[in-house]
Parts: structure tokens; C-alpha cells; sequence
């Protein structure tokens, strides 16, 4: 089986995290190693995650409000008191003839539909920022409590308490 090549990066800042946890490169595996490194080489990526979800959140809840309020706004603005005193009137002047109330529902039902769909929206929005203030830092800090448990850790000499 051949090994992964490991960049000098990638070395040096798992030797630091390691030294941080008061290990070091000879205490450990091939394999340790590399898990190691691959958990230092992981973590910007994991950034970049967070990021890219805060965002595509913000951006997904603001067009959501903002399409719950141009709907909300089109409704107030389209709804007559009463529907019988709605006239259409044709491009060209020509004819006119007033609304019918079936028209006016499927308005109502096709406005409706787009309140729905904006709530949708809104809860996925929701949902990823609670993806990534919830749930991302707890799977991490799990994470990483993982890979120190098993990194060994150097061995300080016990020092010796007089018994009294």
C-alpha cells in the first residue's frame, strides 16, 4: 500500500497541534500520523463550510423575505373591496368586461401558493444556520476529542508526595 504524500504545511502544523497537546511525531503510528494530518489538513476546509452555509443562509433568508413582502404587497395592492368593480381592459382599449370571482381565487390561490413556498425557503434557512451554529461546532469539538484521545501523550515523571 503506498503512502500519501504529506505537504511540509501540512507537517509543520500537525507537528504544532501535536506539540500543543504535548505529543510528538515519534510517539505516533503511520497511521496516527496521518490521521493527524489529515485532521490539520481538513480544518480550513471545514472553515470555508461554515462560511459558504452563513451565507448561502443570509442570501436564502433575505430572498425569502423579500419575495414574502413583494407578494404581500401585490395582494394588498390587486385585492379590490369587492371583486365586481374589477374591469380588465385590453391592450389595444377595446374591450372591457369585469372579473370574475373564480379569476380573483385563482389569484388568491396561486398568491397563496407563493407564501407557501417562501416558508419553505425561510425554513431551510433556518435550518442552516442551525446546521452550522449547532450542530457543525458540536460534530467538531466530538471530532476532535476523538483524535486527542488517541494521540499518547509524553509521560512527566511522577513526583514523589511524602507520606504523612
Amino acid at each position: 500500500m503506498a503512502k500519501k504524500k504529506i505537504s511540509l504545511k501540512v507537517q509543520q502544523t500537525a507537528e504544532k497541534y501535536l506539540a500543543s497537546l504535548g505529543s510528538s511525531r515519534e510517539q505516533l503510528t503511520d497511521k496516527q500520523w496521518e490521521t493527524v494530518a489529515n485532521y490539520v489538513k481538513s480544518r480550513p476546509i471545514a472553515k470555508l463550510a461554515i462560511i459558504f452555509l452563513l451565507i448561502f443562509g443570509v442570501i436564502n433568508a433575505c430572498l425569502s423575505f423579500w419575495t414574502f413582502q413583494l407578494g404581500k404587497k401585490g395582494m394588498v395592492s390587486i385585492m379590490p373591496n369587492e371583486t365586481g368593480q374589477v374591469i380588465f381592459v385590453s391592450k389595444a382599449g377595446e374591450k372591457s368586461a369585469s372579473l370574475s370571482r373564480d379569476y380573483m381565487n385563482n389569484y388568491i390561490k396561486t398568491v397563496t401558493d407563493l407564501y407557501w413556498q417562501c416558508g419553505s425557503s425561510f425554513t431551510l434557512a433556518i435550518s442552516l444556520f442551525a446546521l452550522v451554529l449547532i450542530a457543525v461546532p458540536f460534530t467538531s469539538r466530538a471530532n476532535r476529542k476523538l483524535l486527542e484521545a488517541l494521540i499518547p501523550r509524553k509521560q512527566e515523571p511522577e513526583t514523589a508526595s511524602p507520606k504523612t
